[in-house]
C-alpha cells in the first residue's frame, strides 16, 4: 500500500491542467459548446480534452486564453 502512494506521489499528475481549465469554465459559466465554436471543433472534442483524454495544443489555449481570457498556465503542468 505504501509503495502505491509513493509512485502516486511521485509521478506528476497528468490530470491537473484539464481539472483546472474544467473549473475556469465552470467559475466563468462558459460552456463546452462555447469554447468547441471558439475552435472549430465538436463538443465531443473539447470534452474529451478536459477529461484527460487529449491535450489543448499551445495554438488552442493561446485563442482561448484571448478570446475567454483562460489562464495559460492553466493548460500546462509545471
Amino acid at each position: 500500500m505504501m509503495k502505491k502512494i509513493n509512485q502516486s506521489l511521485s509521478q506528476p499528475n497528468d490530470q491537473l491542467p484539464p481539472l483546472l481549465v474544467l473549473g475556469y469554465l465552470k467559475a466563468h459559466h462558459i460552456t463546452q459548446d462555447e469554447v468547441a465554436e471558439i475552435l472549430g471543433v465538436n463538443r465531443t472534442t473539447v470534452n474529451r480534452k478536459l477529461n484527460n483524454n487529449g491535450t489543448f495544443t499551445v495554438k488552442e489555449a493561446q485563442i482561448l486564453n484571448r478570446k475567454l481570457r483562460i489562464p495559460l498556465q492553466l493548460f500546462f503542468s509545471e
